[in-house]
Parts: structure tokens; sequence; C-alpha cells
């Protein structure tokens, strides 16, 4: 994670700052502590890697299908992103 690290949630709230999303991210997993999420493709193109699978998490409003992206800059990442409702892969 990069010192200017964006995390960009579902709803589109940005948290800027290494720090500031670290601090984010503990407080989350406080909250729930069950919460993760499986990934079952990733592809990467360039400096941009995509993730596809569903999140696990006894609150029902946290589960379900979803899509990540990753931009990646000198092998750490600088902006990551929760996107809901991923298309459905092909075949």
């Amino acid at each position: 994670m990069s010192q200017d690290h964006t995390f960009i949630d579902t709803a589109e709230t940005a948290v800027t700052g290494k720090q500031a999303c670290l601090d984010a991210w503990r407080g989350f997993f406080a909250a729930f502590p069950d919460y993760r999420n499986v990934f079952t493709s990733v592809t990467a193109q360039g400096g941009l890697v995509t993730a596809l699978g569903h999140s696990v998490c006894a609150e029902p409003s946290l589960a379900g299908p979803a899509r990540w992206t990753a931009v990646v800059h000198d092998g750490k990442v600088t902006r990551w992103q929760v996107h809901e409702n991923p298309p459905t892969p092909p075949d």
C-alpha cells in the first residue's frame, strides 16, 4: 500500500492516505470480524488488477458478489476500489 493509497467503497466514498485507510479498516474489522473476500479470478493488464468473487459476512448487506480493482504503481497498490453487482463472467 502506497503512502497516498486511496480506498473507494461501493458508495464511492473515498479515504486517502495509508494511515487513514489502515485506521478505517481496523474500525471496519472491529465491527465485522467475520468479513472476508473470496477471489475466484484475478486478471492484470498493465498496472490495473481486477478481481472477481464474493464477500462473506454475517451482515447480509456486506455479503454477495463483488468486483474489485487495484491500481498498482512501483509494486504498491495506490488505489483499491470495490464495485457492487459485477457482470457475470463469460463461460
